[in-house]
């Protein structure tokens, strides 16, 4: 990225001059958050990056004229605002401040036709505008929701400009009071962060790749629907980087890697042969357990890179299947009654005529329900063998017997032959 990239971030959460509008807890956060994505050399790698939170407009309509006029051709700036979004009466949005009063909007927030005209007049040919607001009015969405988003297109004519919003015309952009972000920003900055958005694994997140991403993981969680337009862009807009190799030159270094481990013989050889079948994979075709598998293989670049943790690694990711399948139930509790035991079968042969004679009695018993139900009861596990003080079952002193029989035979046989023969 040759060009200077700036960026102006804007958080209001305190109105206290417009009392309908409630308090934020996420903007301040949000812009943090932001502001660290950007000024990081591994992310966005943005030059100047400005925030500013909860000032009057006047102070953030100069600011942002101050960056937009020291803009070169080639130059990227960004603006950014979290906070709340109000529509006057004729449909024209404005973003409010500290100092917003509702029965003075247009002259105490920042009106959108303000910040298009800021931009018109900049040298800067590569533009974003991100908004995280809602855009609320009193009257009918579908009348007020063309008005708006003609107005944004409006911002792109002519401009290489890319506006990218947390919802819909006058749809409400929603955070959460157990977390410190808007679900918008939350979305975006962990896109960037752990290069999720970087759909193609070319190293480089463009803005359609984010939009794409943050549109998604944002319906996930809740119903709000995140916009965006870039009527005249040519090309793409470079957001940022992921943080992560380009996919090519990433491949080409595991590879080799993985080569030189298992020549060493450092890794096994079914390690090495899954890995390849992993990395020659495009990231968007990687799921399960080929996805973490993929995650893990960056340790082996790294030069603290330590075989015995990453096998270990390794090894509970193949096995996270295994650990996932329900336990069989314990036999002695399911089976081991019901299974009856063979050394019983001949005493219970024994016993079979007089089982016979009590045949008619038991037919008849069992066509009363009672009488069925309390033969399950009544059902007992054969009685056990009887065993001989010797240790030895009948089958097995037969067995004994023979052996040895044998045994002596064979003795005399030789007693003979040698007597014969000498």
């Amino acid at each position: 990225m040759s060009e200077t990239r700036y960026a102006v971030l804007v958080a209001s959460s305190r109105f206290p001059k417009a009392p309908n509008l409630l308090p934020l807890s996420g903007p301040e956060n949000d812009v943090e958050q932001i502001r660290d994505v950007l000024t990081s050399s591994s992310h966005g790698d943005f030059g100047k990056v400005v925030m500013l939170k909860n000032r009057p407009h006047h102070q953030v309509l100069r600011k942002i004229n101050e960056i937009l006029h020291g803009a070169e051709r080639d130059d990227m700036v960004l603006l950014y605002y979290s906070g709340h979004g109000k529509l006057d009466a004729s449909g024209q949005l404005h973003l409010a401040t500290v100092n917003t009063e509702m029965t003075a909007l247009e002259t105490t927030s920042i009106p959108l036709p303000s910040v298009k005209r800021l931009f018109a007049n900049s040298a800067a040919t590569k533009t974003a505008l991100i908004l995280d607001c809602c855009y609320s009015g009193a009257v009918d969405r579908a009348f007020f929701r063309g008005e708006v988003d003609e107005q944004l297109n409006l911002m792109s004519r002519g401009r290489g400009t890319f506006i990218m919003t947390a919802s819909t015309g006058l749809q409400m952009a929603k955070e959460k009071e157990d977390e410190k972000l808007g679900i918008f920003t939350k979305h975006l900055v962990d896109g960037v962060r752990t290069g999720k958005a970087d759909r193609d694994g070319d190293g480089l997140i463009t803005m359609n790749e984010l939009y794409n991403y943050v549109h998604e993981q944002v319906l996930q969680e809740t119903s709000q629907e995140p916009m965006k337009w870039d009527l005249n862009v040519r090309g793409e807009l470079i957001f940022a980087k992921s943080g992560k190799s380009p996919a090519s030159e990433r491949r080409a270094n595991l590879r080799r890697r993985l080569f030189d481990l298992g020549m060493k013989d450092m890794l096994p050889d079914f390690v090495v042969r899954r890995a390849l079948d992993v990395i020659a994979k495009k990231p968007t075709e990687l799921a399960g357990s080929d996805k973490r598998y993929d995650a893990l293989l960056d340790q082996i670049l790294l030069e603290e890179f330590r075989v015995g943790p990453f096998i270990d690694a390794w090894y509970a990711v193949k096995s996270e299947p295994m650990t996932a399948t329900p336990e069989a139930p314990a036999p002695a509790v399911v089976e081991r009654r019901a299974t009856p035991d063979r050394r019983a079968q001949p005493k219970d042969r024994r016993a079979a005529p007089e089982d016979r004679r009590a045949r008619p009695q038991d037919a008849q018993a069992q066509d009363t329900p009672a009488a069925a139900e309390g033969s399950v009861a009544a059902t007992q596990p054969a009685p056990e063998p009887e065993i001989s003080t010797s240790g030895f079952s009948s089958t097995d002193r037969k067995e004994i017997l023979f052996a040895a029989g044998w045994l002596l035979l064979s003795m005399f046989l030789v007693f003979v032959a040698r007597y014969w023969f000498s």
